[in-house]
């Protein structure tokens, strides 16, 4: 089963924290969803080293569960 890991910034002005949440449940249960707070659309600019920490927890988890 593939798993999807959705990364958010939760001041996403272009798509919305709702969007993700409904985006998710749509997904069901190979789906993960993250926010970073005080975030926008470009998370990973915004606030990099948060990013970075859920990235490679991420990352993490893929290669443990392999």
């Amino acid at each position: 089963m593939q798993r999807i890991h959705l990364l958010w910034g939760d001041d996403d002005k272009i798509f919305n924290l709702d969007l993700a949440q409904n985006m998710k449940e749509q997904l069901g249960e190979k789906a993960t969803l993250q926010w970073i707070e005080n975030a926008g659309h470009l998370a990973q600019l915004e606030r990099p080293f948060t990013y970075n920490r859920h990235l490679r927890r991420i990352l993490l988890s893929i290669y443990h569960s392999q």
